[in-house]
Parts: structure tokens; C-alpha cells; sequence
């Protein structure tokens, strides 16, 4: 396989983060492979495909167009035109710093054991934010995918991703196992109750496949949070789609038995059943943890009671 990185990302509607990744990858300092961009616009119906259009003339970029709803599906259709051995995967509303393809490069040639890479992720406005944001500030991790990784061997159990993780390419059928409903889509029937942790559950599927995991703490991206991801309706729904994100994935490993079943349900309506309405609420950091877990527990009701859940024969084997 020859010596090449690719970059790739979906986009859907990105018009607001677009310039500002754009003009971070045009600052990248080049790696010693060769590096290209893949880009799949998820059916746009914004200013994201003259941005990408514009941005492929002064950046070695591909882009591609997928419109079935869905992350995952637009970034399956992306896979078959990156190159080389090395695939970064992100999001469209990141800034990289100029190191970022260089740390990982060097830390996949030091590293030869490691089948999967990932770097920090921080949180950083791009517009006014709202006062929840400061009060949430211990769930950022689940709400902005912050993660403060560091070099050293990582384990998909235990540390975040997001939209800065590395895999090498011939273990790109990773993706296979990884349901394409899983993560973001703009199906209008879905859009406020798909279940999240896309990006882990690729990761989760390496380490299933029983590859090593490796930290690059130089490897850091800023993502962009926009205003409305920190009013207290959008971060509570996101609280239910995590809650509802995690018993999918809990119960597809184990087997959605009924007796399984039954006990998330349970454990979900004991703590979820009536969440706390947000309007009746001030910013307090007790207050947010509250409503989040109590977001947490329902959607992880709701997804142990309707899945959908990964068949037998789509799972990776356990450890």
C-alpha cells in the first residue's frame, strides 16, 4: 500500500464552520507522505458545495456527494476514494493545528503496532454561547467531544473520540460493522432522536478487531461550538440521544435479550421517567447534572425498548 494520508469528512449544511476549517487546512504543515482530502457533501442545501468547491481549488481535495441521510453513510462513500495507508476522520466543524498530520504520521511510523490513533479535542466558541455552557462544563466531553488524550496507549472503553481520530487504511473495514444509524442524519423522522457515539462505536470496533490504540497529544483540533448547541433544549435532547446511544451499543454486545432488556428499561424510567422541564430552570452546575442524567436515563429507556439494535452476525466479536 503505498505512503499517503487522507483526510476525510462528511458535511451537511456546513456553511457556518466551512471557512474556518478551510482556511486551518490550508494551514497544515505537510506531512513527509503525500496527503489529500475527501470531502462528502451529505445533501447540502446551504452554501457547502460552493465552499468546497471553492476551497478544492487551493487545497488537494476531493469531494464527492452522498444523498442518503446519515454521517455514516456519506463517510462509507468516502472511504472508497481516500488513498494510501494512513485515514484521519473529523468532522466539518474543526480547526487542526498546523502539527496535526505530522504528529500522527510520526506517531503510525513509531508505532507500527497500533492499528487506530487519536488526538485531543477542545472545545472553542465561535460564536456568543449561552450561560449554560460554563454550567455544563463537566459533560463538554459528551457535548462538544472534548478529550484530553495523551500520548500513550488509549482503549476505546475508556477514552473519548470525536472528530480527530487516525486508523490505518487496511483496517478500514472497521466501518462494516458500524450501522449506518447510527450517529447524525437529517431525516427529518430522526433528526431529534438518532442515537450518538458514531465515533466511538468505529474506534470500539477496532479495538474489537483486537487492534491497538495509541494517544497523540500533539495531535489537537479545535472544535467549533456554535450558539445553539449550548441552549439547554439542544444540549438535554443531546443528553437523551447519548443515554440512547449508549444502551444500543451496550445491549448489540451482549445480546438484546428481553431479560436485558427489561432491566435498562427499568433503570432508565427509575431515574428518567419525567425529566426535569428546562425552562423552569436557572444555570447551576448541580442543576444541569440533574437534568442530564435524568435526559440520560430516558433515552436510554427508549433505546433499550425500540433499538434498533445491531444484528448477531454485524457484531465484532467481544474480547
Amino acid at each position: 500500500m503505498d505512503r499517503a494520508i487522507s483526510i476525510l469528512f462528511a458535511t451537511h449544511n456546513g456553511a457556518r464552520t466551512l471557512p474556518r476549517m478551510m482556511a486551518a487546512l490550508a494551514r497544515l504543515e505537510a506531512p513527509d507522505r503525500p496527503w489529500r482530502i475527501v470531502a462528502v457533501d451529505n445533501a447540502s442545501t446551504d452554501e457547502t458545495a460552493q465552499i468546497l468547491a471553492e476551497a478544492a481549488m487551493r487545497l488537494p481535495m476531493t469531494v464527492l456527494s452522498c444523498p442518503t441521510p446519515g454521517k455514516l453513510p456519506a463517510l462509507k462513500v468516502g472511504v472508497g476514494a481516500v488513498t494510501g495507508d494512513l485515514v484521519v476522520f473529523t468532522d466539518d466543524d474543526v480547526e487542526p493545528v498546523p502539527g496535526w498530520l505530522r504528529a500522527y504520521e510520526a506517531a503510525a511510523d513509531a508505532h507500527p503496532e497500533a492499528g487506530f490513533f487519536g488526538g485531543p479535542i477542545t472545545p472553542t466558541p465561535l460564536e456568543p454561547l449561552s450561560p449554560w455552557y460554563e454550567v455544563s462544563e463537566g459533560f463538554h466531553g459528551e457535548l462538544f467531544a472534548r478529550s484530553r488524550i495523551e500520548d500513550g496507549p488509549i482503549d476505546p472503553e475508556d477514552d473519548l473520540f470525536g472528530p480527530n481520530f487516525m486508523l490505518r487504511a487496511e483496517h478500514l473495514d472497521v466501518l462494516d460493522s458500524t450501522p449506518d444509524w447510527i450517529g447524525p442524519t437529517f431525516q427529518a423522522s430522526k433528526a431529534k432522536s438518532f442515537p450518538l457515539c458514531d465515533d466511538t462505536a468505529i474506534v470500539m470496533a477496532a479495538g474489537a478487531k483486537g487492534l491497538a490504540g495509541r494517544g497523540v497529544a500533539a495531535a489537537r483540533v479545535n472544535h467549533l461550538v456554535r450558539g445553539f448547541q449550548t441552549e439547554l433544549t439542544f444540549m438535554l435532547e443531546r443528553a437523551q440521544r447519548h443515554g440512547r446511544g449508549w444502551a444500543i451499543h451496550y445491549l448489540s454486545a451482549k445480546g438484546p435479550t428481553l431479560k436485558r432488556r427489561l432491566g435498562v428499561i427499568g433503570k432508565g424510567l427509575a431515574g428518567g421517567l419525567a425529566p426535569p422541564k428546562p425552562q423552569a430552570a436557572e444555570p447551576d452546575p448541580a442543576r444541569f447534572e440533574k437534568m442530564w442524567k435524568a435526559n440520560w436515563l430516558h433515552g436510554a429507556a427508549l433505546g433499550a425498548a425500540f433499538g434498533p439494535f445491531v444484528k448477531a452476525q454485524e457484531r465484532p466479536p467481544l474480547n
